[in-house]
């Protein structure tokens, strides 16, 4: 629903602050933490939106098995690492 969506996009900002202060309002703005415009990426090209689409499942894929692991009582640091 639209009010959870607000919220989840409300949690991306305020965790790319902590991680980056000040970076939304840097006077000279490197785009590294720009929001994705998600219309511009399922409207592109087939070949680039599939190849998109493979990266960003196999990394939701990833982090769900970090997660349920870490659930489950099992971390990794090397692991863990590429999600940082």
């Amino acid at each position: 629903n639209d009010e959870t969506l607000r919220e989840m996009i409300a949690k991306v900002h305020a965790e790319k602050e902590r991680v980056v202060p000040n970076c939304a309002t840097c006077a000279s703005p490197c785009g590294n933490t720009s929001d994705y415009d998600m219309k511009e990426i399922w409207e592109a090209d087939e070949d680039i939106r599939s190849l998109k689409s493979l990266i960003l499942f196999g990394i939701r894929g990833m982090a769900a098995y970090a997660y349920h692991a870490a659930v489950l009582g099992y971390e990794d640091e090397t692991v863990n690492a590429i999600f940082l």
